[in-house]
């Protein structure tokens, strides 16, 4: 069984696994994998942290970004050799048992791409939006709303207090 959830109230809330809800915002803080992608200097190496060589900007997001381009001015087989191009790394010897071609790929494919080499890095929000699946797609819990506001977020009310010129994002 494969869930996130508060396992923790079992025996207090609930008397089984099978009870546990399991959704977006059920988990527990230590529910799931722990995403470290690159090494957190230590105490001793401090000063490594936020350093010249620090990753902001990766080659990857280069390569999808151009082949999200190609695609929608409808040069699949550029795009595809771009994707290609970030996955083969994580393929040894070149066993890509679903490699992206111009049959196969369109912006469903591209979210994933998008979504399998980002993974922990908190832009798959922005993703969503920017590919139009935010508010249209079902997505692990989430259900389409197709509610175009939510592609913003609401103004919070402590900056809306201390300004007269603000105003709230429409739908909120």
């Amino acid at each position: 069984m494969d869930k996130v959830g508060r396992f923790s109230e079992i025996g207090t809330t609930y008397s089984s696994v099978e009870e546990v809800p399991s959704n977006i915002g059920a988990g527990e803080e230590n529910t799931g994998v722990r995403m470290v992608k690159i090494p957190v200097p230590s105490s001793q190496d401090l000063t490594l942290r936020w350093a010249a060589d620090h990753p902001v900007f990766r080659l990857a997001e280069v390569y999808l970004m151009l082949a999200e381009c190609h695609l929608r001015l409808g040069d699949p087989s550029a795009a595809a050799e771009l994707i290609n191009t970030v996955r083969m790394r994580a393929f040894e010897g070149g066993n890509d048992s679903n490699p992206a071609t111009s049959e196969n790929l369109d912006l469903y494919r591209i979210a994933d791409e998008w979504g399998v080499e980002f993974l922990g890095e908190g832009r798959r929000r922005t993703d969503l939006i920017r590919l139009g699946f935010f508010t249209t797609e079902k997505w692990w819990d989430h259900s389409p709303s197709n509610s175009s506001h939510l592609n913003r977020f609401p103004v919070p009310t402590a900056a809306l207090s201390a300004s007269n010129v603000l105003e709230q994002n429409p739908g909120y």
